[in-house]
């Protein structure tokens, strides 16, 4: 064993580490191959029997770097040392660890759909139709329907799983549970979990599949006039739903999603929606959304929930916030087509999973193609691929394991 500094999520701290754990901090670059040899020589080190224990930071490591092991997803480290550890009899697990979990499930499935051309493939695009569709809003609905099949039961297993454990931005689930009784219930939480997350990466492209058929359904279109449209698209200039009263374009890269009914979605519309819903409680953003970058007329869309004059008495303010009532925005908005509702309820869920909160700032009457929302939610880089889990959220925090 040796002491060596960790460094996860900003914080460093001297703990004594098994060989394995060093192996997979000290060399996130190797194959692998090589990973999961040494994983079979130590894995009686990968104890994950406390939430603090060593066999958690392996689980860390190994999801932090499985993007660079050079093999396809359904063969990597960490999908290993999951069917490895699906059976624990004795596992304990913190906010911390649900919040890596999280990540990288959500990692593993949009980059596992990315890299295998899923929707192209399910589409049965000929050489000459993927060189005449746009790629950007092929991706960004091939991205949307990603993060549908997770919202399948991965999403709602973080979202359960939250409120099992009490933590803060989850709606808490109250039961009489010993704690005995509780800790014998983490096993199962955790061996679900690892199921769920196999299967949808394994599933993936039948998973992909339905939710596209169902996404067509829902537009009226075939696949010839989707294709067609995707091409139309294309031609069209980038940035030309730039404009003032354009409604249908992305407000982050301009790219307009008119024939694709649902294509954006509003964060801040979800953030304070969700919030009136749950009755403000915990951290409450209503009167923290960002007004500056929206037009001024989209303010009266929210009755009451926001200050809309920076020089109002804060008393006065607070009185008048938690009378309002819990209709936030005119329904004849963006959400006028059944459609709409499709890729807004699955980034609600991952709102939700992230407990309650968006990891960017977004303003009022910001609407955003999946592309940029995952962009400004740090899931993805400028380049498209896979980004470095950001720091956990204090408001993630709070979890009340120890009774």
């Amino acid at each position: 064993m040796a002491t060596v500094p960790r460094v996860i999520d900003g914080t460093a701290a001297n703990e004594t580490r098994s060989p394995i754990s060093l192996f997979v901090a000290f060399c996130t670059d190797e194959h692998a191959d090589i990973k999961i040899a040494m994983l079979r020589l130590f894995c009686e080190c990968i104890d994950i029997a406390d939430a603090d224990s060593d066999g958690w930071t392996v689980h860390d490591w190994l999801k932090r770097a499985y993007a660079r092991e050079r093999v396809s997803i359904s063969r990597n480290s960490i999908t290993w040392l999951l069917h490895l550890t699906v059976n624990e009899e004795y596992v304990e697990f913190s906010a911390r660890n649900i919040w890596s979990a999280l990540q990288h499930a959500m990692r593993s499935v949009l980059n596992h759909s990315r890299h295998k051309n899923y929707i192209q493939q399910i589409l049965g695009l000929s050489h000459e139709e993927r060189s005449g569709v746009s790629k950007r809003h092929l991706d960004a609905i091939g991205s949307w329907l990603a993060l549908r099949a997770s919202g399948r039961v991965v999403l709602p297993m973080v979202v359960n799983a939250g409120s099992f454990l009490q933590m803060k931005g989850f709606d808490w689930m109250e039961d009489n549970l010993t704690h005995k009784q509780f800790l014998q219930a983490l096993p199962s939480i955790y061996s679900a979990w690892c199921n769920a997350v196999l299967d949808c990466i394994e599933q993936l492209k039948v998973y992909l599949r339905e939710e596209l058929d169902r996404y067509l359904c829902q537009l009226g279109m075939t696949r010839n006039t989707f294709v067609r449209l995707l091409s139309q698209t294309k031609r069209i200039p980038h940035g030309a739903g730039v404009g003032r009263l354009s409604r249908t374009a992305c407000t982050h890269c301009k790219d307009d999603y008119g024939p694709f009914a649902g294509g954006l979605v509003e964060p801040a519309r979800i953030a304070v929606t969700e919030c009136v819903r749950s009755g403000h409680n915990s951290n409450c953003v209503c009167n923290e959304i960002q007004k500056g970058s929206t037009v001024l007329e989209e303010l009266s869309e929210y009755t009451g929930m926001l200050q809309t004059d920076d020089n109002d008495d804060d008393t006065h303010a607070d009185d008048e916030f938690f009378d309002a009532q819990p209709h936030v925005f005119n329904d004849t908005d963006l959400q006028t087509n059944t459609t709409s509702n499709m890729f807004t309820d699955i980034a609600t869920l991952l709102y939700s999973a992230q407990g309650r909160i968006w990891l960017g700032e977004h303003s009022i009457g910001e609407r955003l193609c999946s592309t940029c929302l995952l962009l400004k939610e740090k899931y993805i880089g400028e380049d498209g691929l896979s980004a470095d889990f950001p720091p956990m959220p204090r408001s993630f925090e709070g979890l009340r394991v120890k009774w």
